[in-house]
């Protein structure tokens, strides 16, 4: 590609990175092979075959969504959605159907449904091989748009319950001032009620309004099948459509038009709107600015064109912004988006502080393209976007296929694009264009809005105010300093250290030992597919945490790995790193930690990425960057994150968390009124303390890499860190003799938090804590399977005893250090169910304690039970190998192989279950929490 060409000329002749020659952007077209057609009625369908897939998914796609709701339907589309995906004439009960999913082979999860704004989808996957899976899924499918969704009274009800409490769990009332601005800048919504009356809105709506939305909008001819993975007989596919479809008649009636805003709003006068938080927690001040579509923005397109060009500036523009960010001053963030499907885009600017400086730095950069052209590096972004949004992109698995095609039916997103209208627009594209285009651009904003908190005044600012403020930054170019970007982390590459002792463990495993006392395990393996597919996977531990310190000193050592990852390693800043791992694998899954009773590090990274991933934990034990500057910038870091997305939910569980002694850092309110008890120099020298000895860390690795190429790697840079001689004397729990036993818990009665938000409806955990009897493989599968049986009995709470139950869940831990299991139950409720559903939950426990549970029940708990390392299904998969050699390294737990856990598991019997319910469901030893309405 021509692009390449004159990268590698910039790099020779060290040049300005800016393009100056008129270079048109590169599109491929190569085809794969895919099936799309259509059916007499209109339904049209997409089937792509994936060779050797294990999974196949069926997505039913409708164009009906909240854009079509009449005055007398608000949230009718989310509604019917509820009732569509779970009662149908010849599918009535499908969340209470536990053999259908038994049949399937399938966990309740792979069947999911959502609805946005111009369409709803219902997405079902199952394994590949299952013969019942491709029948039983279109019948479904069928039901729900051939009129035989069944609207029982009772039935709807129950799910507007539901959809009340969905819209709790989604914290969604702190979305009401953006939805009040979006209705007055654009009027196409309806009127959206405020948190206070919502309740009336969904409880009290029409049944037969929700039923004419359903005739209108859920035919043939407004759907469009996409079946994606591994079939035998792409005709018999085809062949079972027309079974299921053909049949369902094309509907006598002219669709809707919606109502096109786009004139409305583009002649509309000029606005200023002010509006409050939601949330009383949330401080942060939000200034939107809106760029209307007009003709003078985008001189020499066609208005079918401007989607397109908008995604195009929107990565360009939000790439210049970000630099904004890469310095330990920056107290904003700020990003560009279109606004589809509206005729408009915006700017948000979120801060706490200094308006005018931050909004002047913003529109200064902005003003940056009058200046400065597009540079090498954003029009590389812009390549990127084009060809990712082409068909010749080479997807590995049936789920990223069906989200490719899936992207081309939704009437709300840009790449629902026609075929020739985007050759012609890429055609059009080329760096002149481009930089034209910015240049001219219009930053002036058509309207501006700003959310302010709770409680401050609505008319804190004023339009010229704010328009003086954009000016003053439009009158000077604000280009950010770049970031510098290390060629490599260290200055000097240490030499490879002696290794002492060389074993090999119960699994042929390697068992490596420095001469600085440091042990390596490895254990590779050949991950054929999946997340996990030509992966290293790294774990790091040593048995001593924040328990070594005094209490107070407790919490600043469990922070001191977030204040290290923003002050930086060896000479080099946070933004320094960042840009340096820019591109890699390393950064989405590093976590460098410190709790109660261990220290470590784990990721998961590519093998040409293990070298740079290495130094890094070689500078984080021997040279972590003291900055003070960074530390004030984590502080801040820790403001903004509270106070951007306060959540009742979350401070809740924190109560919880504190109340049962378990450890980890809070993550609500009172992680962040404690992160300003940290004092930056102790939390620092607790953190080197606990890396001060190599020789207590074990460091586990399995993934698909070779040993001879990978030994020599971790001799140079984990064998050659070297023991610094002011270690301290860090005692060790002693695991060997006894078990510590610790459950009692200091209150016997329902626990009830005070909340700083205005909640209004219920939430519950019920938490049983027994003792570990034993540190073997059958405890862990116990735990899982009674929290997994709890799990599946949980979903009676909404199906069967038809209460206001939307969110729920069972969670099982089990912790090595003290001794100790935990079974929960977590929910969230209707306020006014509240008892009902503590006495259910009670009943379920009671009657998995005292009766036999029928054996498909069994058969479907087994099916969904999680266990990475005990497992078949798992096996020979880097996280079975991680998992297991850790609890054996860590915490003693013997291996065994996963022949011999997956036959205890397939003998496990209904007697079992219900013996294990007795042994770790302690009516005796339990606590109730909620919280006050």
């Amino acid at each position: 590609m021509q692009i390449h060409k004159i990268i590698l000329l910039l790099i020779v002749f060290n040049v300005s990175k800016l393009y100056c020659q008129d270079v048109p952007l590169k599109n491929s077209n190569d085809q794969e092979e895919v099936i799309i057609d259509s059916l007499a009625n209109g339904l049209k369908y997409i089937i792509k075959p994936i060779n050797d897939e294990k999974r196949n998914f069926l997505s039913l796609v409708i164009k009906a969504g909240s854009a079509m709701e009449e005055e007398d339907q608000f949230n009718n589309a989310h509604l019917l959605e509820h009732i569509a995906f779970n009662y149908l004439f010849h599918f009535p009960n499908i969340s209470n159907n536990d053999q259908l999913y038994i049949d399937l082979g399938v966990k309740k999860t792979n069947y999911v449904a959502n609805t946005g704004g111009y369409r709803t989808r219902y997405i079902f996957d199952y394994p590949a091989n299952n013969t019942r899976g491709l029948d039983t899924i279109l019948s479904i499918y069928s039901d729900i748009i051939s009129g035989n969704v069944l609207f029982n009274e009772h039935q709807i009800a129950l799910e507007r319950k539901a959809i009340y409490q969905e819209y709790f769990f989604g914290n969604s009332p702190r979305r009401y001032p953006y939805l009040k601005i979006e209705e007055t800048l654009f009027g196409c919504t309806s009127t959206y009620p405020d948190p206070d009356h919502y309740e009336d809105f969904i409880l009290k709506g029409s049944n037969q309004a929700l039923k004419r939305f359903y005739r209108q909008w859920y035919q043939p001819d407004l759907a469009t099948l996409i079946i994606t993975g591994n079939f035998e007989n792409i005709e018999e596919v085809r062949e079972k459509i027309k079974q299921k479809f053909a049949a369902i008649p094309k509907p006598k009636r002219e669709i809707k038009s919606l109502k096109d805003c786009s004139k409305d709003i583009l002649q509309s006068e000029p606005n200023f709107i002010t509006k409050n938080q939601y949330d009383t927690a949330k401080l942060q001040t939000v200034f939107q600015f809106y760029y209307r579509d007009n003709s003078n923005r985008f001189e020499g397109f066609d208005s079918s064109e401007y989607p397109f060009l908008k995604e195009i500036l929107k990565i360009i523009i939000n790439s210049r912004l970000q630099k904004l960010k890469h310095n330990y001053e920056s107290k904003f963030n700020t990003y560009f988006q279109d606004n589809m499907p509206y005729p408009a885009s915006f700017l948000e600017i979120n801060l706490l502080e200094n308006p005018k400086k931050s909004i002047g730095k913003v529109f200064g950069v902005l003003q940056s393209f009058k200046e400065q052209e597009i540079t090498a590096d954003e029009y590389r972004l812009i390549e990127n976007y084009i060809n990712e949004g082409t068909e010749n992109k080479r997807y590995s698995s049936s789920r990223d296929w069906l989200n490719f095609y899936d992207q081309k039916t939704d009437h709300s997103n840009a790449r629902m694009e026609n075929k020739k209208l985007r050759e012609k627009l890429f055609a059009k594209l080329t760096t002149s264009t481009l930089n034209n285009l910015l240049k001219n651009y219009s930053w002036y904003p058509d309207d501006i809005a700003v959310i302010v908190p709770f409680n401050t005044s609505k008319n804190e600012y004023s339009r010229a105010q704010v328009n003086n403020w954009i000016k003053d930054g439009l009158s000077k170019a604000f280009i950010p300093e770049p970031i510098d970007k290390p060629n490599q982390l260290l200055k000097k590459i240490p030499k490879e250290a002696k290794i002492i002792d060389h074993q090999f463990g119960s699994i042929n495993e390697d068992i490596i030992t420095f001469e600085n006392g440091l042990k390596v395990v490895l254990k590779s393996n050949s991950c054929i597919s999946g997340n996990h597919k030509d992966k290293i996977t790294i774990r790091g531990f040593s048995p001593f945490g924040s328990s070594q310190f005094k209490e107070e000193e407790e919490i600043q050592a469990d922070f001191s790995p977030q204040i290290i990852k923003y002050s930086g390693l060896g000479e080099h800043s946070y933004f320094e790193i960042r840009n340096f791992l820019q591109n890699t694998s390393i950064l989405s899954g590093y976590n460098d930690y410190i709790n109660k009773y261990e220290t470590g590090f784990e990721n998961e990274v590519v093998a040409e990425d293990l070298e740079r991933f290495l130094a890094l934990i070689y500078l984080s034990f021997t040279k972590p960057r003291y900055d003070v500057k960074a530390f004030k910038y984590w502080k801040y870091k820790e403001l903004e994150s509270f106070t951007r997305a306060p959540n009742p939910q979350i401070d809740f569980n924190d109560f919880v968390k504190q109340k049962l002694d378990m450890s980890g850092l809070p993550r609500g309110e009172k992680r962040y009124e404690q992160s300003k008890k940290i004092k930056y120099h102790k939390s620092f020298s607790l953190y080197r303390e606990l890396h001060n000895n190599p020789g207590n860390f074990t460091v586990i690795i399995t993934g698909n890499f070779v040993k001879k190429e990978i030994i020599p790697l971790l001799s140079r840079y984990l064998g050659s860190i070297e023991l610094n001689k002011e270690d301290s004397s860090l005692q060790a729990l002693d695991k060997n003799d006894t078990l510590l036993n610790s459950v009692a818990f200091t209150e016997k009665d329902t626990v009830t938090p005070n909340s700083p938000y205005r909640v209004k409806n219920r939430f519950l955990t019920i938490d049983y804590r027994t003792s570990l009897d034993s540190r073997t493989f059958e405890e862990e599968i116990h735990t899982e399977l009674i929290k997994t049986a709890i799990f599946h009995r949980l979903n009676e709470l909404r199906f069967k005893a038809q209460l206001g139950v939307y969110f729920y869940a069972a969670t099982q831990s089990i912790n090595y250090d003290t001794g100790t299991r935990d079974i929960q139950i977590n929910l969230q409720c209707d306020s006014k169910d509240y008892e009902q559903v503590l006495i259910y939950c009670q009943e379920i426990i009671k009657d998995l304690k005292n009766e036999l549970q029928n054996e498909s029940f069994l058969t479907l708990v087994k099916s969904s039970m999680y266990l990475p390392e005990w497992s078949k299904k798992f096996e020979h998969s880097s996280k079975s190998d991680m998992n297991r050699l850790y609890n054996n390294y860590r915490h003693k737990i013997p291996l065994v192989s996963i022949a011999q856990s997956q036959e205890y598991i397939d003998k496990l019997s209904v007697s079992d279950l219900r013996k294990i319910a007795n042994d770790y469901l302690n009516n005796d030893n339990h606590l109730i929490f909620t919280n006050k309405i």
